[in-house]
Parts: C-alpha cells; structure tokens; sequence
C-alpha cells in the first residue's frame, strides 16, 4: 500500500444536472398485496408461517 500526497485521488467537483424531476417515478414495484377481505388473524397467520417455514421477513 503506498502512502502519501503523491498517491491520493484527485476528486473532482460534484456536476449536479439539476434537481430530479418532479415527473420521475420512484423504482419501487409493488408484488404482492393481501386481499381486502382478508381478516387480520388470518394475514397474520400466513405472514407467520411464510417466515417460519420459508424464512422470508415482513418487507418480503
């Protein structure tokens, strides 16, 4: 590993494009949502189980 001035990076100044469009949609993509009918016992049971069983966390 070399050290010293010689050796560091020159960085350069940040060239900003503007702010981010207010039209730009976010990345984020909805994959699953529980029926509306579905009560709260049986999501939570499900829910439960898919971490249990499959090792899946909440955010999956």
């Amino acid at each position: 590993m070399k050290i010293g001035p010689m050796y560091q990076a020159v960085i350069p100044d940040l060239i900003s494009e503007g702010p981010c469009p207010a039209t730009e949609s976010e990345n984020a993509l909805l994959v699953w949502a529980p029926c509306s009918t579905i009560d709260d016992e049986t999501l939570d049971k499900y829910i439960n189980e898919a971490k249990e069983k499959y090792g899946y966390n909440v955010e999956q």
